[in-house]
């Protein structure tokens, strides 16, 4: 950021602030406006979103691998719940049956 970047708004680029707890005390240094921060801020987040998005696609010529899981609701369950058991009494009236 350099001292006339913000010619058009006639900001003074240096200022003096003084000290909230002593007035007689001047703290030196350069003053950034607020929405010049905004504008620096912005132009780094769209730069660092860009530098991801490119290293994304650089990386994105390596292997995809994509499981498909199916996940069971509560009505799932409660199917399977009957499912098992039907079995069981399946399971253990075959011997009475058989003999």
């Amino acid at each position: 950021m350099t001292d006339d970047h913000d010619e058009g708004s006639h900001r003074p680029s240096r200022v003096i602030i003084l000290d909230a707890d002593d007035p007689m005390v001047e703290i030196h240094g350069r003053f950034v406006w607020e929405d010049e921060h905004e504008r620096v801020l912005a132009e780094i987040a769209q730069r660092a979103y860009a530098d991801g998005y490119e290293a994304g696609r650089r990386d994105a010529r390596a292997p995809v691998e994509i499981r498909l899981r199916r996940r069971r609701g509560l009505l799932g369950y409660v199917w399977l719940f009957i499912v098992c058991l039907g079995a069981l009494v399946v399971l253990l009236f075959l011997p009475v049956v058989l003999f």
